[in-house]
């Protein structure tokens, strides 16, 4: 849809405000060229078919499995190598690989001796299957090596049709590692499912879950009734829904298995291969468990996957995340040799520089006991010597001396450093049996003497580190000072001087009040930099033993080694395969070979999570996690030691702010255009330059760099609220308190997420629930919470789900910042996953040499072949163009911005790095390495003449081009189509004439899509201002312009419609109607009737003729039982010209038929009331009359109900409940609609126009509003039309929703209990709106309508009907006064009689052909849309007078239907002693019929 007049202009004042507007915008270059087809007639259908070809195949495979059972393992496990097949029917085969497609297995290995499989076990549908390592068997190899490496073999298979295969594992990616056919250049067809990311995606935990998850699983181990019950109706909810990810709680969670993990101890424990020899048959059978407890998760878990994520490109992308590899050369084991010994270089000299500050240390106690007290980081040691004691010495027998050992002296119990002091002793250990000293330990920063803005550091039991200021020092902060225990208080410290000094604890990343633990940490390395945080001795303290000088150095040394410290045991953890060496696997790796022994390729299998968070992001602890080189970190090139081939080039990109596009897309998306919001135009045309980018307007608001302003916007995106910003401003300006901190993230949430409204009061005058607005960001968190608030939330592109954990249901209002987190970050999965199964298509299609390496959040690599380099990136330049613009579409905006269309450039590389241009030096990297080639799209289309990608490969089958299915549309999208069925439900007219004269008239309808419209562009504009004042006054002059524009359409269509009624009268312009009676008023019962007969106007508008038609039968979740019936049954010309033929000669029966009637209106009659049905259904050739009925309120017999059932038996159907409290809302809100519009042609059409209202009712109509005495006494003097309880209980409900077609009537039913209603069921089929009651007691279906300002012809004039409107109460013209009609008080005997006089007849018809129906929205006029009552004569006349009035006779059975004159019934003469006024003329479609002896009143 395209953005409204109103859409635009508050965009454009929301920018103003933002002061974006007017900014110079960014000019890009035209870029045009071929884009391949689209298969499909959208983008979204397109990506269906994609992702269904890449994926159908498996996913069929899949589905198989899943419904496969699980067979008893093996009794007895055979210790011979490689696979031994045990069959079913207990057959025990040797064979080279399993055969079958589907296979869930398991690989175990012995760490402390080899990363190598040792043993596996494998289930199909067919058989188990085991492995054992030839390490097993001969432990040594004939060169006296350890046997350790073998790999497991599936059988080779290549990416084809035909050679797809699934294997299943619990933390696959790490038994994938194991197999043999992964380690070669070209893919096979094997793909690899893993049930803990299936367990993770549908119902993991998130970060703030897990602890409070792991506690409460451990109070119900304990028995801990008393903390389970505390959190049951709370947190609890989520405990019951979900599990931590690891096999021995998912299986006990999803399948209720409790398994023995004890014999995994022996794996992990062993350091001889003999020790798993000896248990080979319990490993074995532990192993087999694992398989059992895969296999039964799988069961539970993929069928939940696919609910929770049922689009075909999602599982497509895990399917291609999980085929991963990483390729390097002999590069790769210089660099981890590297890196080792530079890192024990540094950190024997960084030791050795501590152990000289200690040993001065040292050495000055020595010389001074006292030297250490004047020192305010010494002191904080324990200077103390070990205790000693005399022992008193033992002389020789003779007195000649001392006994050998005997002699007296000082003993000290301690024999380890006896005569150094008590700190300096506990650095020995006792491993390596020597005083180690480490930065890790905390007399490290004490010896390096460090300080806190030249206030010297701390350490305390109590609050970790800290810095003390003198109290007599001018330095200011709001920080709080620390509380000490005074002496003789628990946790007294020694040393601890608070009566001197004033004491504060370091700032910590985590925020004011935790403790840190070491101010030498990797996170502290910036303090450094800036020189916070230093070294006393490094400025000049402590100059004569050179304390300085180490102290520098031991800080530097430090700060280099921090990222090898933190990585080396991942890295070299990394499962190498080469292809050359005893080990290597030569030729089958189809790598290319390089000259020189040395000169080796190798691979490697990242061990990825392919869902390994809540938010579907892939997980690996290495490659996922790696940073870029930087000058001072040793080993933080890692990424650069991944190469290509010879004859390959490495090509990705960084998609260009993925996450923050997508985020203010779904903001934009409220005025469907790009650029609409501040957020979304910063994103589109902000720049770093002009300082008008969000990061340099964050920066701005802050005081800080840019580079620290990405940290705070991605962190409130992410759902991060303002105590998180003020940490982080501490952070990165220690200068500030706590209390100016939390002012700045204060001020910069109010300018970007605006203010939230959080009462009910002031909100719901604008939407309906809680909402920011005036910030730059409201729209877009407005439209993130939407979303993450949804009962079911689902990401906009792929409509993945959120799981159990998250969801709303079990959560209520709690981890909001997760579920924001969620919208966000797995909307930018579903961008990657998408981004993946187009390249991937491509490459198929276009014969690109080119595999998927790997993906690291929002950067993505392939491996190709140098000549396909080109067409390689300009495929992932198509790939992220449909991408953006599938986003887009399915957001609502139907066009994409070419500067977001394309990656800004795509890197063609022979080295993985986050940039081509990056030197990567490092202390282990002295040497840059040779840049690579950064491509845009024009220079790509430069590279592939124009953009060609090429012909398509010969046999290449491409996808299909079919429209997505129903189920997998967004929920919006569904309520659309099933909204615009609705509207098509009921028998539309066809006009075939060149007359258009009512097609307008429903434009006057001020239906509740319009009032819905408004409330919308309220809200748009309510989330651009500042306060709730300004919010109110807005709402109030919108209000006030919308109902004066209104008003004035009203009355410019009122003289419209009464000058068309003048001229279809021939009138001169004198206003008189031909009755006596000015233009615009109603006819009243005031006058005599006069029984002369009008004049025909017919000649003054020319005639219209109609076609009836079945629409075809509507697309429903639910198809119908059976697809008999008319649907799209239309007329032919032959049948439409009989049908006029029969019309004409039936209106001149009916003209005799009132003419004989006449004289027998001058008495008083008693009146019954009917409800006309004026929508035919067309059967075969013959268009059917629908007859006409009442109801005595007794049940209805069993024939005459199957007649109904028989009409609507094929349709499909949907129940709705209407609750007590919503009933009585709608029936407050329908008042004041009707008496704020009282034209009563526009009142009547609004049940019409409400099928497209968007109101949150099922069938379009309104629900029942059930009327009490004192309504009827109330409205008695408001409405002309209105059926008390006393009569509408006598119409059953069933056969009030077979009335008129189009009924306005607002029906329902409901057992009447203590005098309250009870609760309806609405049943909506697809023509008919059908209210069943409980019983058949008494229930109200009322007509409501408006005093009328329309003449009699008039309303006439825009009806569709062949019914009149007829009053039941009448004027009294001398008061002004309205009374009910004494006719609707009538006996129940007499409407009994009539009832069983009219089933007759209708037993004598065929009465299939009844079926009241909703008129099309579409209708070209509002009448059609009234319910009509009719006064017809009393039972003993009934069969002369019923004639006209209803076809009750089989002739006019047959003809009545189409009958356009319109009936009148009279007011009996006794009601009024004036004289009767002439007969109304009433036109209809250009026929006139006169009805003697009928009165409109």
């Amino acid at each position: 849809m395209e953005p409204t007049a109103d859409m635009v202009k508050l965009a454009i004042g929301h920018l103003e405000k933002q002061n974006l507007w007017g900014k110079e915008a960014i000019p890009v270059p035209n870029t045009t060229f071929p884009v391949p087809p689209l298969r499909g007639s959208t983008i979204e259908d397109h990506f269906y078919n994609i992702g269904k070809l890449e994926s159908a195949t498996y996913q069929e495979l899949a589905t198989t499995f899943a419904q496969s059972p699980v067979h008893s393992p093996p009794k007895k496990w055979i210790l011979q190598e490689g696979w031994t097949r045990y069959g079913k029917d207990g057959s025990v085969t040797k064979v080279d690989f399993p055969k079958e497609k589907m296979l869930t297995f398991d690989v175990e290995t012995v760490p402390n001796l080899s990363k190598y499989p040792v043993m596996a076990c494998a289930i199909s549908p067919e058989a188990w299957y085991g492995w054992v390592s030839p390490w097993l068997i001969n432990p040594l190899t004939k060169d006296g090596r350890q046997n350790d490496a073998h790999l497991i073999s599936f059988g080779h298979s290549r990416n084809r049709k035909g050679d797809e295969r699934i294997l299943v594992g619990h933390n696959v990616g790490y038994d994938r590692a194991r197999v043999l056919e992964e380690y070669c250049l070209e893919q096979n067809g094997m793909r690899y499912l893993d049930t803990m990311s299936l367990h993770i995606a549908a119902s993991g935990l998130c970060t703030q879950q897990r602890p409070s998850w792991l506690k409460y699983n451990k109070a119900i181990q304990n028995a801990d009734s008393a903390y389970v019950d505390a959190f049951k109706d709370t947190t609890g909810k989520y405990f019951d829904v979900s599990a931590v990810n690891s096999l021995l709680q998912v299986s006990k969670f999803h399948c209720g298995i409790d398994m023995d993990k004890a014999p995994r101890d022996i794996l992990v424990e062993a350091t001889d291969i003999g020790l798993i020899q000896e248990n080979f048959h319990d490993l074995m059978r532990y192993c087999g468990q694992d398989v059992v407890a895969t296999h039964e998760v799988y069961q539970k878990t993929f069928p939940k996957y696919l609910e929770t994520c049922p689009h075909p490109v999602s599982l497509a992308g895990i399917l291609q995340m999980g085929s991963s590899f990483l390729t390097v050369n002999e590069g790769w084991t210089a660099y981890v040799a590297r890196c080792n010994k530079m890192y024990k270089e540094m950190a024997e000299n960084v030791e050795s520089k501590l152990m000289l500050l200690a040993q001065n240390a040292l050495d000055n106690f020595e010389k001074d006991p006292e030297y250490f007290r004047n020192d305010p980081w010494l002191n904080q040691l324990d200077w103390s010597l070990p205790k000693s004691r005399w022992r008193e010495g033992k002389m020789k027998v003779d007195g000649s001396g001392w006994v050998k050992n005997q002699e007296p002296k000082w003993i000290c119990h301690t024999k380890i450093l006896p005569d150094k002091p008590q700190w300096f002793r506990g650095l020995w250990s006792n491993e390596e049996s020597r005083i180690k000293l480490t930065t890790r330990q905390r007399v490290a920063p004490l010896l390096l003497k460090l300080q806190w803005k030249e206030f010297p550091l701390v350490h305390s039991t109590l609050h970790g580190w800290t810095f003390r200021v003198p109290r007599e020092h001018t330095y200011t902060t709001k920080l709080a000072e620390l509380e000490f225990p005074a002496e003789g208080e628990a946790g007294f410290q020694d040393g601890i001087n608070f009566t001197d000094f004033r004491y504060y604890r370091l700032p910590h990343k985590s925020g004011e009040g935790v403790n840190v633990g070491n101010p030498l940490a990797k996170g502290y390395m910036s303090y450094f930099e800036e020189n916070v945080l230093s070294s006393f001795a490094s400025e000049g303290g402590s100059i004569e033993d050179g304390s300085g000088q180490l102290a520098r150095q031991a800080l530097d040394m430090n700060a280099q080694c921090a990222y090898w410290v933190s990585a080396r045991e991942r890295i070299e953890d990394q499962f190498v395969v080469w292809d050359k060496g005893a080990d290597g696997l030569g030729k089958r790796m189809q790598l290319p070979e390089r000259d020189g022994e040395d000169r080796t390729n190798g691979i490697i299998l990242p061990q990825i999570i392919t869902m390994g968070t809540v938010t579907r992001r892939a997980v690996e602890k290495t490659w996922m996690t790696a940073s870029n080189a930087k000058k001072n970190r040793i080993g933080s090139e890692l990424k650069s030691n991944v190469e290509a081939p010879v004859g390959y080039k490495i090509i990705g990109a960084d998609v260009d702010s993925e996450e923050l596009w997508i985020s203010s897309l779904m903001g934009d998306a409220q005025f469907r255009m790009h650029g609409a919001t501040a957020l979304g135009w910063m994103t589109l045309q902000g720049t770093k330059a002009a300082g008008t980018d969000l990061h340099s307007k964050t920066a701005q608001i802050l005081g800080i760099s840019r580079d620290q302003a990405k940290i705070f916007n991605y962190g409130r995106i992410y759902g991060a609220g303002v105590n998180f910003a003020a940490r982080l401003m501490q952070q990165f300006n220690s200068a500030i308190d706590a209390v100016e901190a939390k002012q700045r993230a204060t001020n910069l949430y109010t300018a970007t997420k605006g203010r939230k409204v959080h009462k009910a009061l002031d909100y719901e005058l604008v939407h309906d629930g809680p909402f920011w607005h005036g910030g730059s960001e409201s729209y877009m968190f407005n439209s993130l919470e939407r979303t993450a608030t949804a009962e079911d939330p689902r990401t906009p592109a792929l409509g993945c789900g959120i799981t159990d954990a998250l969801k709303p249901k079990n959560t209520e209002t709690q981890f909001m910042t997760s579920r924001v987190n969620w919208v966000v970050q797995s909307s930018g999965v579903d961008y990657l996953h998408m981004l993946l199964v187009s390249m991937n298509y491509l490459i198929k299609k276009y014969d690109i040499k080119a595999r998927f390496m790997l993906c690291v959040h929002d950067e993505v690599r392939y491996m190709v072949k140098e000549e396909d380099s080109a067409r390689a990136t300009l495929a992932l330049q198509v790939s992220n163009l449909w991408t953006r613009a599938m986003f887009s579409y399915k957001l609502g905006i139907h066009d994409l911005p070419q500067s977001v269309a394309f990656f800004s450039s795509v890197d063609v590389d022979h080295v993985f790095r986050k940039e081509v241009y990056m030197d990567c030096l490092t202390p282990t990297q002295p040497h840059p390495i040779p840049h690579g080639q950064s491509l845009t799209i024009e220079g790509v289309l430069d590279l592939t003449d124009g953009g060609q990608l090429g012909p398509v490969a010969p046999g290449f089958i491409d996808a299909a081009e079919d429209s997505i299915p129903f189920e997998l549309l967004s929920k919006d999208h569904q309520q659309q189509i099933l909204l615009q069925q609705a509207q098509q439900d009921s028998p539309k007219i066809q006009e075939i004439t060149d007359s258009q004269e009512h097609s307008q008239e429903n434009r006057l309808v001020k239906t509740a899509a319009q009032n819905a419209e408004e409330r919308n562009a309220v809200f748009l504009q309510a989330q651009s201002l500042a306060t709730m004042k300004e919010i109110k006054d807005a709402i109030k002059k919108r209000e006030a312009e919308v109902e004066a524009a209104y008003r004035a359409q009203v009355e410019l269509e009122r003289k419209r419609l009464d000058e068309a009624e003048r001229a279809s009268r021939g009138d001169a312009g004198d206003g008189d109607d031909g009755s006596g009676h000015q233009s615009g008023e109603i006819v009243k019962a005031a006058t005599k009737p006069k029984l002369t007969k009008p004049k025909s106007t017919t000649a003054a508008v020319p005639k219209e003729k109609k076609r009836v038609i079945r629409d075809p039968a509507p697309f429903t979740a639910s198809k119908p039982k059976s697809t008999k019936g008319l649907w799209g049954r239309v007329m032919s010309d032959e049948e439409l010209q009989a049908e006029l033929t029969e019309n004409q000669q039936q209106e001149q029966e009916q003209q005799q038929q009132q003419q004989q009637q006449e004289i027998g209106l001058q008495r008083p009659r008693d009146y019954v009331e009917k409800e006309i049905m004026q929508e035919a259904v067309v059967k075969a050739t013959k268009v059917e009359e629908a007859i006409p009925f009442i109801d005595d309120g007794i049940p209805e017999d069993t024939g005459f109900a199957a007649a109904f059932e028989d009409v609507v038996e094929n349709e499909a159907r949907t129940t709705v409940d209407l609750d007590d409290d919503w009933t009585r809302k709608s029936k407050e809100w329908l008042q004041d609609f009707t008496k704020d519009h009282t034209p009563d042609p526009l009142l009547v059409a609004f049940a019409s126009a409400s099928v497209n209202s968007g109101l949150p009712f099922e069938s379009g109509h309104l629900p029942h509003i059930p009327y009490s005495a004192a309504d009827f006494e109330r409205e008695t003097s408001t409405y002309d039309v209105f059926m008390p309880e006393s009569l509408s209980s006598y119409v059953t409900p069933r056969r009030a929703s077979h009335a008129v077609s189009g009924s306005a009537t607002v029906g329902s039913s409901g057992a009447t209990e203590g005098g309250r209603t009870s609760k309806p069921t609405t049943t909506t089929t697809a023509a008919t709106t059908r209210t069943n009651s409980p019983s058949y007691t008494k229930g109200a279906n009322t007509t409501y309508g408006r005093k009328p300002t329309a003449t009699t012809a008039e309303a006439a004039s825009v009806s569709s009907s062949t019914s009149t409107i007829v009053s039941s109460s009448w004027h009294n013209s001398s008061t002004g006064t309205h009374k009910p009609a004494p006719a609707l008080v009538r006996r129940h005997n007499q409407v009994q009689g009539n009832y069983q006089r009219q089933k007759a007849r209708a037993a004598q018809v065929d009465t299939a052909a009844i079926r009241g129906s909703s008129i099309s929205s579409r209708s070209n006029n509002i009448m059609g849309a009234f319910s009509y009552t009719e006064i017809i004569e009393p039972a003993e006349t009934a069969d002369t007078a019923a004639a006209p009035a209803s076809g009750s006779s089989r002739e006019a059975g047959s003809r009545g239907s189409r009958t356009n004159a319109t009936t009148a019934a009279p007011p009996p003469s006794w009601l009024s002693s004036s004289p009767a006024p002439s007969y109304a003329s009433r036109t209809t479609h250009g026929q006139s019929s006169q009805y003697p002896g009928y009165r409109k009143w």
